[in-house]
């Protein structure tokens, strides 16, 4: 008997179908160990190696592992197999569990990757298992360790302004969403009229300027359109014109083609942008449902920036699109999906996401069989020939207006490719040329409907703000975060209030203003003309492309991580030196609350020589000593938060609560004290630390509210607990942090998009 260890529950029940009775296949829920959650940033280290850090167990991990371990035992288990998934974090999680298994007296360990949950592929790949890669394992701990350095000391430093944390890619990703916003605001509209008629169905747009005329119509940048114009006393001729003449004639007539060619299978970016724009899915949504999909072998590894797929896959491929469409829809083998990448950011170490099974033309599930059809389209659609177009260039002229009118007439004459690949809700085009007299002398009549022709008068408008697939191709483009960071990177932002998700895209809340442009420029080096700014874009692709190397062994792990924990240690320096010039926001917020406490008499001893009315006189580390007397004489009442967050947690404690009062010396809440250092935060500490149990299945009330959620959502049971990677509602977890109030957050999102479409 073997034990094969996968990550997920839903991969685990997909393999153990495939490997029968001769293994148990169990999962270990993703990271089993990891950096002790301790205030340490950095631990020792000799020169030349990384640091050694005592990794400690994560959530509910042992538990997990202590399952494994015995389940080995009562199965009198000779070999362990490894899968857990074929990426930098799979490989830190594989390295784990060896040491974990070999300490516990197992010594036939054996690592096992698959790109695909295929019988196959799993029977394949556990006759290649191997050892675990270290340059992987290097990788991921440099990356724990720069975010860890960067997470403790400069959130800490953030605190100072109410600043949860600032982050190596979450920071600069949240830039992106504020210099957006600020290009917004900065942006000056340039007002236009237009105007265009339809006639025999086919719409006419007015040209009023050639490139050339002085007067033509430019925006904000200088970029011409011929069809604006500012003269509106024009656009009242033409639209006079034509209501009065009520046709047009055919000036001239160019016949012309187009093809255009099928795109690369999909990589995680170009996924979760497809699935925005089709299926107006967020990342996490799409991640959620491709992850389903993966574990149940239906589709290839989803974390992935290589457009490469396998040549057996392109073969059926072929075979299916020359049985299904015919041979003149094959395109030349082996089409956009035989070489990789040209990003030289990518890692390129799977080959795309594409389905399993070509063949396979639907699955079960509404939400996943949506994204399979896009993928198994795209994936077809890299096999297949180009499409063709035959179109004509109209120009017209109507009486009393002397500026042309122009049209395009367009029809598809070879599908090719789109064939394959039309998303729902896209136009489909015309497949023959219409019955029309599109030739020189030609007249049209105006189409008989409400408004024709049309006047418009507008402004142009500024830059989108991004939506969430938007700011992954910015990512993207930038060279920051990697396919396994996209998703969570926007979670965390939105999770900690630095934007906010609405139907105008992804909006910076004052915190995240705050973030960006007082708090992360504190980390900038003015004498480094290179890398002067640590949390730039450029900076943080720089590191990326530093794991990159470690990854595939080009450089040495203890250089690139020596190399950051200088840089950061110097900016970080700049940093403290800039923020004590002037007093904080939270310093002058603590002012304000001790001061009202001081009497007079104190308050002149205390100031003698300060002025704290004017910040230009009083720098940081004085407002701190001012701070340091009042807080030592002064009882700080809790804040509104402490109290909020104190009686929330008293609402879940088992015990007295009179029992948890006397722990801090004070008989009720309203005895309670303020500050880091006050019986508030001390009671806070107590109250979670005895209210942390063990995970319990959702409780019944639960339950209930998910079912009616689910129902105004119009989704069954597997379709609402695909949100939370699970099969139904007996696998939901309660808790404050359980999978089932994960999973009404979801739903009442869905419920509000649901109830503004209907409006």
């Amino acid at each position: 008997m073997d034990l094969l260890i996968v990550e997920s529950g839903a991969k685990s029940k997909t393999i153990q179908k495939y490997l029968g009775k001769e293994y148990v296949v169990m999962a270990c829920g993703g990271h089993v160990e990891d950096l002790p959650q301790s205030k340490n940033a950095t631990w020792p280290y000799s020169e030349g190696e990384l640091p050694k850090p005592a990794w400690g167990w994560t959530k509910g991990a042992e538990k997990t592992v202590g399952n494994m371990l015995k389940k080995a035992a009562d199965k009198k288990v000779n070999t362990i197999y490894v899968a857990t998934d074929p990426d930098r974090e799979g490989e830190f999680i594989a390295w784990r569990l060896f040491a974990i298994f070999t300490k516990a007296g197992y010594h036939d360990i054996r690592r096992v990757t698959f790109n695909a949950i295929t019988k196959k592929q799993v029977e394949e790949s556990i006759s290649k298992a191997s050892d675990v890669n270290m340059d992987l394992v290097e990788a991921a701990i440099v990356r724990r360790l720069m975010d860890r350095l960067v997470g403790f000391r400069a959130s800490n430093f953030a605190n100072s302004w109410n600043i949860k944390s600032l982050g190596r890619v979450q920071t600069p990703t949240c830039g992106f969403i504020v210099d957006r916003e600020l290009e917004r605001e900065a942006f000056v509209p340039v007002p236009y009229y237009s105007a265009h008629t339809f006639a025999s169905n086919m719409k006419f747009i007015v040209r009023f300027h050639e490139k050339d005329d002085e007067d033509g119509w430019r925006d904000s940048d200088g970029k011409f359109d011929s069809s604006r114009t500012n003269d509106r006393q024009m656009v009242d001729e033409v639209i006079a014109a034509l209501e009065s003449e009520k046709e047009i004639m055919v000036e001239d007539s160019k016949e012309g083609s187009r093809v255009t060619k099928p795109k690369p299978a999909f990589t995680t970016d170009t996924l979760l942008q497809a699935a925005g724009s089709y299926l107006g899915w967020g990342v996490g949504k799409t991640m959620v449902v491709a992850g389903a999909l993966y574990n149940a072998g239906l589709i290839t590894y989803l974390r992935t920036d290589s457009t490469r797929t396998d040549p057996g896959a392109r073969n059926l491929a072929r075979a299916h699109i020359e049985s299904k469409w015919g041979s003149d829809h094959l395109g030349t083998a082996p089409g956009p999906g035989a070489g990789g990448t040209s990003d030289s950011n990518a890692q390129d170490a799977h080959e795309a996401i594409r389905p399993t099974n070509v063949e396979l033309e639907s699955v079960e599930d509404a939400e996943q069989n949506r994204l399979y059809s896009l993928i198994r389209a795209r994936f077809l659609a890299t096999q297949m020939s180009e499409a063709k177009y035959s179109s004509m260039a109209l120009t017209a002229k109507v009486k009393g207006f002397n500026r042309p009118l122009t049209s395009k007439v367009e029809w598809r004459i070879h599908a090719g490719w789109e064939a394959a690949f039309i998303p729902t809700g896209r136009k489909q085009p015309f497949t023959k040329k219409p019955d029309l007299d599109l030739m020189p002398g030609a007249k049209h009549t105006l189409d008989d409907i409400e408004e024709n022709p049309v006047f418009v008068e507008d402004e142009t408008k500024p830059t989108a703000r991004f939506r969430q697939p938007s700011l992954v191709a910015q990512m993207k483009k930038s060279g920051i975060g990697r396919p396994s960071t996209y998703a969570s990177t926007i979670k965390k932002l939105l999770d900690r209030k630095y934007c906010e998700s609405g139907s105008a895209g992804l909006e910076p809340t004052t915190s995240g203003r705050t973030c960006w442009l007082e708090v992360a420029p504190h980390y900038t080096d003015s004498e480094d003309e290179d890398m002067s700014f640590i949390f730039s874009a450029e900076f943080t692709a720089d590191m990326e492309h530093s794991l990159d190397l470690i990854e595939r062994g080009d450089r040495p792990a203890h250089e690139v991580w020596d190399t950051f924990v200088v840089k950061f240690k110097k900016l970080h320096a700049i940093a403290l030196e800039l923020k004590s010039k002037t007093p904080t926001p939270r310093q002058k917020a603590l002012f304000d609350r001790l001061w009202a406490e001081t009497d007079e008499k104190r308050r002149a001893e205390i100031l003698t020589g300060i002025d704290v009315d004017d910040e230009s006189k009083i720098t940081g580390e004085q407002m701190k000593g001012v701070l340091d007397k009042l807080t030592s004489e002064t009882s700080l009442p809790p804040s509104e938060a402490q109290l909020k967050f104190v009686n929330s947690l008293l609402e879940q404690f088992k015990g007295e609560k009179s029992e948890a009062f006397s722990t801090v010396g004070v008989s009720s809440i309203d005895e309670l004290t303020g500050g880091r250092k006050g019986t508030a935060s001390n009671l806070i500490a107590y109250l979670l630390e005895n209210t942390e149990s063990a995970p319990s299945p959702a409780s019944p009330k639960q339950l209930k509210f998910i079912a009616n959620l689910a129902e105004k959502a119009e989704l069954d049971e597997a379709a609402a607990c695909a949100l939370v990677n699970l099969k139904n509602y007996s696998e939901l977890m309660g808790g404050r942090n359980g999978s089932a109030s994960t999973l009404i957050n979801e739903l009442k999102k869905r419920g509000k998009k649901g109830s503004k479409r209907k409006k």
